[in-house]
């Protein structure tokens, strides 16, 4: 990737983040505007109508409110500035909007239902703050009980303050219901987190085996040649030499790019295209060349396929041709079939009669590729079979029907 391109994509992620942050910002404005602005219209419209005994029949002179002034419109208007601030300084946001509900009775407006109180509330029983929580609750049941003594003492309102009690309250509970949903989804994605990791480990370790395994029975293989052709026929012997170093670089280009993924994740290296089959005659060919007779037949006809198919399809095959050199007596029989709705695979070698003795811990090739084949929803099945071992894989080139 040359300069320009690193800088072009630099701008274009700053852009991106840039606006990302703007449309957030927008929307926590839209939002707190909103909830303002309802907590401002319904302490005007109380302090205005006086409690709303101005829209009924009038009631008798004492038992009004006081008549709606620059005062009272101004601790509605507190109350309402103040919700805003419960983002940042919750507990401060709930004194002022009790302080100014309670000074709003204690001064006899009719402002006796507040909106202000309960949407701070929600906001502190919402975080992960158990200390500001209790002192919130506190706070707001000693608000509560002020505002029920000042409005039924003095505007004889005690009915309208069960309607604080039941938004105070139920915003608290819905702050409480908000925080254990927002907890219980974080610790599953934390879960899903931890699977991913888990299951790129397993494909990581896949395709290192895979890798690895395939490059170090080639080099076996040439190097033991060199071995016996070092005084029969030094050419070829020197041959061998170089297909073991060149062998050797291209594992190690390989296991570079898979630990490369490792170590950035969100950038695009600059990394040849995983194998697949297009690369299966070469594999053939090495594999000829190492000393195994390989028969490859090809049926039906060839078709664009997914890269998750594609590459599966490609270790695999690697993967049986590794298993029938180690364990089998030279030869390999391959079929890649283009089926209608299937990709098949099918490797058959005869076995040797000595076979290889297996590594403790081993048999996690087989093991692998049919983990591979069970992602793409195929199968693969493995075993002996009139004197030969044989493995059939099966990759749909589409899963579900998608």
């Amino acid at each position: 990737m040359g300069v320009p391109e690193v800088l072009r994509r630099g701008v274009s992620d700053r852009h991106d983040r840039l606006y990302a942050g703007g449309v957030r910002a927008l929307r926590v404005i839209a939002i707190e505007t909103v909830l303002a602005g309802v907590v401002l219209l319904a302490g005007v419209v109380q302090c205005a109508t006086r409690n709303f005994a101005d829209l009924g029949p009038p009631p008798a002179p004492d038992a009004l409110a006081t008549a709606p002034d620059a005062l009272g419109l101004l601790l509605v208007a507190i109350a309402a500035a103040a919700v805003p601030l419960r983002r940042i300084v919750p507990l401060t946001a709930l004194a002022l909007t009790c302080a100014a509900g309670i000074a709003a009775l204690a001064l006899r407006y009719g402002v006796v239902v507040q909106l202000g109180p309960a949407v701070v509330l929600y906001e502190i029983a919402r975080r992960d703050d158990r200390l500001r929580r209790w002192a919130g609750a506190a706070m707001g049941a000693a608000s509560l009980l002020a505002v029920v003594v000042l409005a039924g003492e003095l505007l004889d309102a005690w009915a309208d303050t069960a309607v604080d009690a039941v938004l105070w309250g139920g915003a608290a509970l819905a702050g409480v219901w908000r925080r254990e949903a927002e907890a219980q989804d974080a610790a599953r994605r934390r879960r899903e987190q931890a699977q991913a990791a888990a299951e790129e480990r397993i494909r990581i370790a896949r395709e290192l085996h895979d890798s690895a395994g395939h490059a170090m029975t080639n080099i076996a293989a040439h190097a033991g040649a060199a071995r016996v052709l070092r005084s029969r026929d030094p050419d070829r012997a020197d041959a061998a030499v170089a297909t073991v170093e060149t062998l050797a670089r291209e594992a190690m280009a390989e296991i570079d790019e898979i630990v490369a993924a490792l170590r950035d994740d969100d950038a695009e290296a600059e990394t040849r295209p995983p194998a697949g089959l297009a690369s299966l005659d070469e594999l053939v060919a090495r594999r000829r060349e190492a000393g195994l007779a390989v028969e490859l037949e090809r049926a039906g006809a060839p078709r664009p396929l997914a890269a998750s198919v594609d590459r599966a399809a490609y270790r695999i095959v690697q993967e049986g041709l590794t298993n029938a050199a180690r364990h089998g007596a030279g030869t390999a029989r391959m079929r890649v079939g283009y089926g209608d709705r299937a990709l098949e695979v099918e490797i058959a070698n005869p076995i040797s009669p000595a076979p290889a003795a297996r590594r403790d811990g081993g048999g996690r090739g087989i093991l692998g590729m049919r983990e591979r084949a069970a992602l793409l929803g195929g199968t693969l099945a493995a075993g002996e079979q009139d004197g030969r071992f044989v493995l059939r894989a099966t990759l749909p080139y589409e899963r579900d029907g998608r």
